[in-house]
C-alpha cells in the first residue's frame, strides 16, 4: 500500500524513515483554479457564507474535524472518523484570503503501516503477480504499490507511479465546510456535511451524488455523528450572528428524517452528542448549552466574560471545545457541567478532535498547531510542529490528519502524523483553502472551500 506525496515506506518496520522526519508519533465565493486529482465533471458555483469554525467533531463530535474516532490501527493510513473546524471570524493572523509569505509544504516521505510491496514474479516477468493476475503495481487502480491497495477510482490516471492519486468525488460545486463519515457496513460510509450556508447535504462515499438532506438555513456550521440507537446526525445553524435566529438541528439515518430540536439560539457552534445529551457551543452568549436526547429544556453552562466558545466534542462522559476568545481548551464533565480550562496560552484554539484517550486542539494562526490531551495522565503536548493556520483535525489514534487553511489562495495542506510526530507530512500540498476532514477505513475526505470541491483519497 502506498501513500500519497511521497508516502512510499511500506511497514511499520519503516518508521526510521520517520525520525528522519522528525519521530514521528470563511472561506466564500473564491474563483480559483482546482487542484489537481482524477476529476469528473462540470463545476458549478455554490456560494458559503462567512462564519466561525466548522470543526468536524465525527462520531459523537463536531468541529474538524472534532470527533471520536476509531480504527484499525494496523494500518497507518486507515481508519474511523471525522473532525475539523472553520476559520473564525476574527482572529490575529492576517486575512483568510489575503496573500501571505508562508512557504508552501513540501511533501517528504512518511512510513505507511502497510505490507511491503510484492516483489515481481518469475511467471509475470516485470510485473506482479496479485491473486493470480499479473499487474503493474505503478499504474493498477486496484493494486497500486502493493497488491489490494485500492484507489477507490476507475477512472485513468487514479494510480501514477504506485501512488494514488486524489479523486474529486462530484463534479456539483460545492463547500465540503464541516464532514463526518457515517459507517453503512461492509467498510462503506456515507459522507454527511454542512456548507457554511443554506443546507446539509449527504452523499455515498463510494459514489457520491450530492443530496440534500435539509435547506433553508441561515449558515450552517459544525456536523457531527452519534450511534446512539439507529444513529443520528447532528448540525448547528449559526444564524445571522446579530440575533437570536440559531438553531440545532438532526437527522434520523435509518428513517432519514431532519427536524430542529432547538430554535432561537444565539450563533451555535460546534455540537456533539452521546446517548443522553446534546452539547453545542454559542459564542455570542459565552456559554456551551446542554439539552437532554429526550427533550425539555435547555441548560445553560456560562463559560464566562470574554470566552467564544468554538469547537466541540464529547468523549468519555467529558465535553471538551475551543475558546477562541481567551485562547484555551476547556472541559466539563456532563453533569453537572462546571467549565475549567485544560490547556491555556494559544493564540486562536478553533477545533476539537478526539480519538480513545486523547483530545486534539487546532491552533488556527500561521505559526500555529495541533495539542494533544492524554485523559489518563493529563499531560499536553505538542504535535507536528509549526503549521499554516490548522483548522480541522481527525484522527484514529494512530495517524493523526488535519488541514492547514493556509494564508493564502493555494497555500493549504492535508497533513498527516504518525503517532507523537514532530514535523507534520503534507500529503496533499498547494490546496485552495481546505477546511472540511473526515477518515474512515478506505479513506481519507476533505473539502477545497477556494475552488468548491470535495476529495478522496485512499489511505
Amino acid at each position: 500500500m502506498r501513500g500519497r506525496a511521497g508516502l512510499a515506506l511500506a511497514g511499520l518496520g519503516a518508521t526510521v524513515a520517520l525520525v528522519a522526519c522528525g519521530n514521528i508519533l470563511g472561506l466564500k465565493d473564491l474563483e480559483l483554479e482546482g487542484d489537481g486529482g482524477t476529476e469528473s465533471g462540470a463545476d458549478v458555483h455554490a456560494d458559503g457564507v462567512a462564519g466561525d469554525d466548522g470543526a468536524n467533531e465525527g462520531t459523537t463530535g463536531s468541529d474538524g474535524s472534532d470527533g471520536t474516532v476509531g480504527g484499525d490501527a494496523s494500518d497507518a493510513r486507515a481508519g474511523d472518523g471525522t473532525g475539523g473546524d472553520a476559520p473564525p471570524e476574527t482572529g490575529d493572523g492576517p486575512p483568510l484570503d489575503a496573500p501571505h509569505d508562508t512557504p508552501v509544504d513540501t511533501p517528504v516521505d512518511v512510513p505507511v503501516d502497510t505490507p511491503a510491496d510484492t516483489p515481481p514474479d518469475a511467471g509475470c516477468g516485470t510485473l506482479t503477480s496479485c491473486s493470480g493476475t499479473c499487474v503493474d503495481l505503478n499504474t493498477s487502480d486496484q493494486n497500486c504499490g502493493s497488491c489490494g491497495h485500492d484507489c477507490l477510482t476507475t477512472a485513468a490516471g487514479g494510480c501514477v507511479g504506485g501512488v494514488c492519486q486524489p479523486v474529486l468525488m462530484t463534479g456539483v460545486a460545492l463547500d465540503a465546510f464541516d464532514i463526518v463519515a457515517v459507517p453503512t457496513g461492509g467498510g462503506g460510509s456515507t459522507l454527511y456535511w454542512v456548507d457554511q450556508s443554506t443546507t446539509a447535504w449527504k452523499c455515498d462515499a463510494a459514489s457520491c451524488t450530492p443530496t440534500p438532506i435539509h435547506s433553508g438555513f441561515t449558515n450552517t456550521q459544525r456536523i457531527a455523528y452519534d450511534p446512539s440507537g439507529t444513529g443520528t446526525v447532528f448540525w448547528t445553524d449559526y444564524g445571522s450572528g446579530g440575533a437570536a435566529d440559531g438553531a440545532i438541528w438532526k437527522y434520523d439515518v435509518a428513517s432519514s428524517t431532519p427536524s430542529s430540536i432547538a430554535t432561537g439560539r444565539w450563533t451555535p457552534q460546534g455540537v456533539a452528542a452521546d446517548a443522553n445529551d446534546v452539547y453545542w457551543a454559542e459564542a455570542f452568549t459565552n456559554q456551551v448549552v446542554q439539552l437532554a436526547r429526550s427533550g425539555g429544556t435547555v441548560t445553560p453552562h456560562p463559560t464566562g466574560s470574554g470566552t467564544t466558545p468554538d469547537g466541540l466534542a464529547m468523549l468519555g462522559g467529558e465535553v471538551y471545545w475551543a475558546d477562541t476568545g481567551t485562547g484555551v481548551m476547556a472541559h466539563c464533565t456532563e453533569a453537572p457541567c462546571t467549565p475549567a480550562p485544560l490547556l491555556n496560552g494559544l493564540a486562536s484554539p478553533v477545533s476539537i478532535g478526539t480519538a480513545p484517550g486523547i483530545v486534539l486542539v487546532t491552533d488556527y494562526s500561521g505559526t500555529g498547531g495541533i495539542w494533544t490531551y492524554d485523559t489518563a495522565s493529563t499531560n499536553t503536548a505538542p504535535i507536528g510542529g509549526v503549521q499554516n493556520f490548522p483548522i480541522r483535525v481527525v484522527s484514529d489514534g494512530t495517524m493523526t490528519y488535519w488541514t492547514n487553511f493556509g494564508a493564502a489562495a493555494s497555500d493549504g495542506a492535508l497533513v498527516g502524523c504518525l503517532g507523537a510526530c514532530a514535523t507534520g507530512v503534507p500529503i496533499e500540498p498547494n490546496l485552495q483553502k481546505p477546511v472540511g476532514l473526515a477518515i474512515d477505513g478506505k479513506a481519507i475526505y476533505y473539502g477545497t472551500t477556494g475552488n468548491h470541491k470535495l476529495w478522496k483519497l485512499a489511505r
